[in-house]
């Protein structure tokens, strides 16, 4: 078990052990004002699982971003898309399973403003 900083449980706890994901892709796109195209994160040789986080930065009263997030599984192509433009909520996580030979990909399909968005996936194999 690799180890990992956790500030609140260093203080409180100085002997807790985090287990630390593999990150197989981090990306930021900084100071963006149109869409990212589809932009490929990973085609998996085998069935794998990954927890995909989206963080946007910017004035999020004068931008409006959100995301779609492609992938297959056992079952068929899918898709799935968020806003990012809530105060309260600037950012989300989405938990994917990726079928062997397809592939993990994301755009931005809809924004006006300036924003900046922080991309990272782990592997939870």
């Amino acid at each position: 078990m690799k180890r990992a900083p956790n500030f609140l449980g260093e203080f409180m706890n100085p002997h807790v052990d985090v287990d630390v994901l593999p990150v197989i892709y981090r990306q930021n796109f900084v100071n963006q004002s149109s869409p990212i195209p589809a932009t490929m994160i990973v085609t998996p040789t085998a069935d794998s699982h990954y927890r995909a986080s989206f963080i946007l930065t910017g004035d999020l009263e004068t931008c409006d971003v959100e995301c779609l997030i492609n992938w297959t599984d056992e079952t068929g192509g899918k898709s799935y898309g968020f806003a990012l433009n809530k105060p309260d909520e600037p950012g989300a996580t989405v938990l994917i399973k990726v079928s062997a030979g397809r592939t993990l990909s994301f755009q931005t399909v809809v924004t006006y403003g300036t924003y900046s968005l922080f991309v990272v996936v782990e592997s939870l194999d």
